[in-house]
């Protein structure tokens, strides 16, 4: 059993475009942090959409590539041209340079949420093909909801819907705890509900009114979720995604305090060293 901790590059996106291009320094924060891989945007690559430009960032940090998002509006029962050029690319790039690396599929939000048991089918016809697109190349995708309005997955009733309606042989379930939360669920409840779909995990810390916040101070017992998991030998990447308000300013200093985190109050619970 192996847990490997990661941040995401969502913390510099919460300053919307200034950080774009500047991935190759982001992963040398992340090193520094002492993260043990990233996950990005493809909006993110930038000049490392070379995959050798992208491996000698990581090299030189220390790091591995723990996943790639993809995220599309996905309105319709199949994808766009433009959506299936940009899965084709993310799922290409992965297979011929980054294997152990994780497709994660994020649908966007809409408007809001009219039609919604249709456009949840739309959403699981389409994951379910990217998926199974990303296996036949030796891939392993997952499918990370959000709460964000407009979605389609962000009540009980609708993880229940799309949970089940996975292709699980293909795809797996990646929690985002703050969302689960933010849905008026409790996260270590859903967690064990849908243990045997987790394939990836992102863990964001939020306040008592759901308002972000830099990992530790907020009030999700995170201590309790990470030692859930270890306990049911989960196997596989924790990935911080740090949304708070701190993060619009100095998302370099969050990243290290998030780090600082993980390595004092969470890698003891799975084992010793860098993780």
């Amino acid at each position: 059993m192996t847990i490997r901790f990661g941040c995401q590059t969502y913390t510099w996106q919460m300053s919307g475009e200034r950080y774009l291009g500047e991935l190759d320094r982001i992963i040398g924060v992340a090193g520094d942090a002492g993260f043990s891989g990233l996950e990005c945007e493809i909006q993110f690559l930038g000049k490392l959409r070379d995959p050798a430009l992208m491996q000698k960032a990581l090299d030189d940090a220390g790091i591995d590539f723990a996943a790639l998002s993809i995220v599309s509006d996905w309105a319709e029962n199949r994808e766009t041209d433009a959506e299936k050029a940009e899965t084709d690319f993310a799922i290409d790039y992965l297979a011929t340079s980054f294997p152990d690396a994780i497709l994660n599929i994020v649908p966007f939000a809409g408007p809001n949420r009219d039609n919604l048991a249709e456009r949840q089918d739309n959403h699981l016809a389409i994951i379910n093909d990217i998926a199974r697109r990303a296996a036949d190349r030796g891939l392993k995708a997952t499918y990370h909801p959000n709460s964000v309005p407009g979605s389609t997955c962000i009540t009980r009733d609708d993880y229940r819907k799309m949970l089940d309606g996975l292709d699980t042989t293909i795809v797996g379930w990646c929690p985002d705890i703050y969302h689960i939360k933010a849905g008026g669920m409790q996260p270590l409840e859903l967690l064990r509900d849908y243990r045997e779909l987790v394939g990836h995990v992102h863990y964001s810390d939020f306040d008592a009114q759901i308002t972000p916040q830099a990992m530790g101070q907020g009030v999700m017992d995170y201590e309790a979720v990470t030692s859930y998991l270890a306990e049911t030998g989960y196997d596989g990447w924790l990935v911080v995604e740090d949304h708070c308000e701190w993060a619009k300013s100095e998302p370099d200093e969050v990243t290290r305090s998030n780090g600082r985190y993980f390595r004092e109050k969470l890698a003891p619970l799975i084992g010793s060293g860098r993780q």
